[in-house]
């Protein structure tokens, strides 16, 4: 089953993540797919933060970071078997074994109303998906992912990946509720090392 994963956004500046999910060269060449939505991919960074500017939303957090990792034996090779079989039967029609990972980049698109720029990986055993969305909306509105948009999120890629036969949401990292207001679970950890120290 899929892991969804939202990563902390203190570990990069956003024009750094997305460099960062769009290098071939730090995936060994496997970012199979690389797109957007609301902006120029291959100026995502640029315009996500010009958005900003124009919003004078500027001073805030750059972006939200989440990743959509499948399992390890969901592979393209499996992939691709289980569109044909399917073909076969009639109970399949897509035709790529990554429009999946397109599908859901929609749907939190949808979800939150914010540019996204998205990349997948199949340099590792897990094939995953790195979204990078810009942290306000296109209304100007500031992205708040509490509890109801984060169940809408996981229940939307937990559906998208059972309509393509793969097995569906199993987990989530990086998560954590405190007062209806999501938290960083390395807040958390840094919190534990002050108490103690």
């Amino acid at each position: 089953m899929a892991i969804f994963h939202r990563i902390s956004e203190k570990r990069y500046t956003l024009d750094g993540v997305i460099r960062y999910i769009a290098s071939g060269s730090k995936h060994a060449g496997k970012v199979t797919e690389y797109d957007g939505f609301d902006l120029d991919p291959y100026h995502a960074a640029r315009d996500m933060l010009l958005f900003k500017k124009i919003c004078s939303k500027d001073d805030m957090s750059q972006y939200k970071h989440f990743t959509v990792s499948l399992e390890g034996y969901e592979t393209p090779a499996v992939l691709n078997r289980m569109k044909t079989d399917n073909l076969k039967y009639s109970k399949y029609n897509k035709p790529s074994p990554w429009e999946v990972f397109g599908e859901i980049a929609s749907a939190m698109r949808q979800l939150t109303g914010c540019q996204l720029v998205y990349a997948v990986h199949a340099n590792t055993q897990h094939i995953h998906m790195h979204m990078v969305i810009n942290s306000i909306d296109l209304t100007g509105n500031r992205l708040n992912i509490d509890y109801p948009l984060f169940v809408q999120m996981v229940n939307a890629c937990d559906r998208i990946l059972k309509e393509h036969s793969l097995h569906g949401v199993r987990t989530y990292k990086g998560f954590l509720f405190r007062n209806d207001e999501m938290v960083d679970t390395d807040d958390i950890t840094k919190e534990w090392w002050e108490q103690t120290s």
